[in-house]
């Protein structure tokens, strides 16, 4: 589609870059926020040392409210640099995952560390597919969210942090600045399916292109009414012999062959979701209190499916003398599901052929035998899609609890200790259950029963010293943490009411880590950061170990030769290192390495834009553990990921006047990493737990190339690059049909998109603001299972081609030694069995480039009025509307395709460039009410 290409290169122009270390949102006030993030010990040194060094807001959190989406992680897209939200394809509770920089790694799709409140939650790797802390948190709840990348949050979370971290504040008493305030907060929200799958309703039920139909045998002919495929009679005004719904047979007579166009569209519903927010807020002197509870109701575009959510949460700060502060936060989150449905229900929806009515599916049990024998209309290939969606379903029961206890204390002048506790708890029941009903054959019934708990417990002290000679400001901190984290899952497998299986595991895991920090500068005009962390990971017998050490500054050109028309000119940098080594053996086994540079300037107090740079490498070894005597250890390099990319922002303020502001605001990044091999071999399958093949192909890394390609079965090309096809002379049974070559895997692109951006704007006019956001990627493929299937059982529209005449493909065959212009038309069930089959690859992968009109939002605002004998301080009514369209070439229903899996070790992964049963994506219209009193 080359109108979208056009418009997303246009948007890639106009996004000059972000400073890795900044980020930027979009807020209330059309003004961006950003953030430069280099210091371990941000939350507690005195602003007036801080200075750019510490996190500003990135996204506040009422931007997550004003236009609500499913999860509120996806207000972030477009938004942030280089970020980007995978898994929310997958259901009405899916698990949204946060990948910056692409999150790519040789172990697959790594996502970025998620931290609540300054404390790590190491939960992305746990089973379980609804739902995480993400969901976990409500939206009416977050003050702020801030982003660590690359250097920066390695020297504040060590290795953790290397995918980069996304930093949750949850709002604190010790915030509040009045003495009674109550605010309520509702969404109501309508989602529907907002971009189909381009399905042909020209030709019915058929094998072979019959060019009549018989439901079961007629005088018409064999039936042709016992299989999925859509290779049948044409609609064309003629008359057959049909199904019967009202006797549940063949019909006595021949009755119009007509399509039923809706025949999938109308399985979905339109989604509703309410959500219910009410806080009160105390603060005196001594004692401030912050309650929040927030309820969730949802009924999703699939029927039955829908889930309720509570979340109270309590903030609690206490100044008992002078110079301490006590502090707590307690939250608790209790998520219910009794129907959660499964992907492979698209399966079971998408083999309907288009002579079908859906309704004929409603009724599926056999008359007299309800509950014990289903009844197929068609075939027992073809299940009905309300029989799988009733019997074969998840119910979900997710608790959480989560708090910690601060004091922090001012000693002296300048010097500042802080001590926490903390505990997160959480459990998860998942009981799944099944159904399937052979022919004649009854009922088969299973259950599955899983439970999770996982508990992090930990504490941590800080000790920061700030201080400053004449314009010469300095920091020293030192601080040490530990967390014990355990978990334990069970699942139990019952049939016909007889446990056939039980298993159960446990794991204990303990991390603890010191930090120290230095900083330095002169003035406003510039400061140098440097910092130290050691951590051990005693996941074994043989812990861990972990050094990081992280150097970093700043020069402010603006302020130190004070140019008036320039108002910032920074360059900023900073180098991360960190090793990997095993206690026992001593070997080192990691070694990554990270540099940055970039600049912000400022012009003329109305044009903001900056640009980074990034590169690094880390060396990858396999440690080996003799296994006869002498049991010598050895660590073998296998290779280098070298990585490399760049960043960038622009904020203009076009138009300011007393009452009309006009903002635009852009965000763009790309990112590559590349393994080379020490030994010039593909990547050992030891790092390639993410390894999935499923006979359509494989994702994997391949020396010199750029990691996590989708290599695959391919047409067999001549040398001029055109496709080979069988010739008469040779194979007289298939000439026509195209080769495929099933010898050599050959690469069809990255499964992840090397290039994210967005674009958006701001008109506010008064007490009105309208915003507009549009994001996009580019470069990304996947491989499309949905489409395989449908194409070879003829459902797609570009299957008509040649149905009457027969198809002639594109390209030579080769006789003798010589090629010419393949000209044999072939039977078109034949043809596209074979062009679009499973195993061809390069038929199946396509590009994930989209742009979409990610957000609309549309507020009024009252300020300070009365109303009856009630005080309300301020309203704020607004319309919005999310993913109102999508410009593509994915022939599915969403590009941003992710597919979850186990992998070798038993983690949950999500992988990109893959696409199984993908869920129909929405598009969401909302209205938001928040009133303060």
């Amino acid at each position: 589609m080359l109108a979208y290409k056009v418009v997303f290169r246009c948007l890639l122009i106009i996004c000059v870059v972000t400073v890795n270390k900044r980020v930027y949102s979009y807020t209330p006030d059309n003004k961006l926020t950003d953030s430069l993030c280099i210091d371990n010990f941000w939350n507690f040194a005195p602003e007036n040392i801080r200075n750019n060094i510490t996190p500003d807001n990135i996204v506040k959190g009422e931007e997550l409210n004003n236009a609500l989406p499913k999860n509120w992680a996806e207000s972030l897209m477009g938004r942030v640099a280089g970020l980007k939200v995978v898994g929310t394809d997958m259901g009405a509770l899916s698990r949204a995952n946060i990948l910056l920089r692409a999150g790519q790694s040789l172990e697959g799709t790594e996502e970025a560390l998620v931290i609540v409140d300054g404390i790590p939650v190491r939960e992305n790797w746990l089973p379980g597919s609804y739902g995480n802390i993400l969901s976990d948190i409500s939206a009416d709840d977050i003050d702020r969210i801030e982003i660590l990348k690359g250097h920066a949050a390695v020297a504040v979370f060590g290795a953790e942090g290397k995918n980069g971290a996304v930093l949750i504040y949850t709002k604190q008493a010790e915030k509040i600045a009045k003495k009674f305030s109550v605010r309520f907060n509702s969404n109501s929200t309508m989602e529907n399916v907002n971009h189909w799958i381009d399905r042909q309703y020209e030709y019915g039920q058929g094998v072979s292109g019959e060019n009549y139909y018989s439901f079961l045998n007629s005088e018409d002919g064999n039936s042709t009414s016992g299989t999925r495929q859509d290779w049948g009679a044409k609609f064309a005004g003629q008359n057959f012999y049909q199904y019967d719904p009202a006797t549940r047979g063949a019909g006595n007579a021949r009755t119009p062959w007509v399509p039923y166009k809706d025949n999938i569209k109308d399985f979905f519903n339109t989604g509703m979701t309410l959500t219910n927010n009410i806080s009160l807020e105390i603060g005196e002197n001594i004692v401030k209190t912050r309650i929040s509870y927030t309820n969730v109701n949802n009924k999703w575009i699939v029927p039955n499916d829908g889930y309720s959510k509570n979340n109270l949460a309590l903030s609690l700060a206490v100044n008992p003398i002078k110079r301490l502060t006590i502090s707590s936060l307690v939250s608790y989150s209790l998520t219910k599901s009794d129907h959660l449905s499964r992907n492979s229900l698209m399966s079971n929806l998408h083999h309907l052929s288009s002579n079908m009515d859906l309704n004929w599916f409603k009724d599926y049990w056999e008359r007299g035998k309800e509950g014990e024998q289903l009844f197929y209309p068609f075939s027992s290939s073809l299940v009905s899609p309300y029989f799988f969606n009733d019997e074969n379903y998840t119910g979900l029961d997710r608790k959480r609890w989560r708090g910690d206890i601060k004091a922090q204390y001012n000693i002296v002048k300048g010097l500042s200790l802080m001590v926490r506790a903390n505990l997160d708890d959480l459990g998860l029941d998942e009981n799944t259950y099944s159904a399937t009903s052979p022919v004649g054959a009854g009922i088969y019934r299973s259950e599955s029963f899983y439970k999770l708990k996982n508990k992090q417990q930990g504490g941590d002290a800080y000790l920061v010293y700030q201080s400053n000679i004449g314009k010469i400001h300095y920091t020293g901190a030192f601080g040490a943490n530990t967390s014990k984290h355990k978990y334990s899952t069970e699942k139990q497998t019952i049939q016909f009411e007889i446990p056939i299986s039980f298993y159960t595991s446990k794991v204990e895991n303990k991390q603890h880590a010191y930090y120290m920090y230095g900083s330095v500068g002169y003035s406003n005009w510039g400061d140098l950061n440097i910092s130290y962390r050691k951590d051990k990971y005693a996941y074994s017998l043989d812990p861990s170990y972990l050094s990081t050490f992280v150097v970093g500054g700043t020069l402010r050109f603006a302020d130190l030769i004070n140019l008036s028309q320039i108002n910032q000119l920074n360059l900023k940098w900073g180098h991360s290192q960190y090793m990997v080594s095993k206690f026992l053996f001593n070997n080192e086994l990691n070694k990554n390495r990270t540099s940055e540079i970039g600049m912000d300037i400022g012009l003329f107090k109305r044009l903001d834009f900056g640009f980074s740079t990034y590169f690094g490498k880390e060396k990858r070894t396999i440690h080996y553990i003799g296994l006869v005597p002498p049991n010598i250890p050895l660590s073998v390099e296998v290779g280098n990921l070298k990585n490399r990319g760049y960043e960038g922002y622009f904020n203009f303020k076009t138009l300011q006047s007393k009452n009309i502001n006009v903002d635009l605001y852009g965000v763009f990044s790309y990112t590559s990493t590349r393994w080379h091999a020490a030994n010039g071999q593909n990547v050992p399958r030891e790092f390639l737990s993410h390894l999935f093949e499923r006979g359509y192909g494989v994702i994997s890394s391949r020396d010199g190339e750029q990691i996590n390609q989708i290599y695959g079965n391919s047409f067999k090309r001549a040398p001029s690059g055109e496709i080979l096809y069988y010739d008469y002379s040779t194979n007289p049974t298939i000439s026509g049909l195209p080769i495929v070559d099933n010898d050599s895997y050959k690469e069809f692109g990255s499964s992840y998109a090397p290039y994210q951006a967005g674009l958006g704007a701001g008109l506010k006019i008064k007490n009105v603001n309208f915003n507009i956001l549009f994001d996009g990627s580019w470069g990304g493929h996947a491989f499309s299972l949905t489409h395989a299937v449908l194409a070879t059982e003829g459902k797609l529209s570009k299957t008509l081609k040649g149905r009457e005449e027969g198809v002639i493909g594109d390209g030579i065959v080769e006789t003798g030694g010589t090629y010419k212009q393949n000209t044999t038309p072939v039977p078109a069930h034949l043809y596209y069995n074979t062009f679009y089959s499973m195993q061809n690859t390069e038929a199946n992968v396509f590009s994930t480039d989209y742009i979409k009109l990610r957000e609309v939002r549309l507020d009024y605002t009252l300020n300070k009025f009365r109303t009856g004998n009630s005080f309300v301080k301020n309203m704020r009514v607004g319309v919005y509307a999310r993913n109102l369209f999508v410009l593509t070439d994915w022939p599915g229903y969403d590009p941003e395709v992710s597919t979850t899996v186990i992998d070798n070790s038993g983690n949950r992964k999500v992988v990109l460039g893959y696409e199984t049963n993908q869920y129909p994506s929405t598009r969401t219209l909302g209205l938001n009410l928040s009133v303060g009193i």
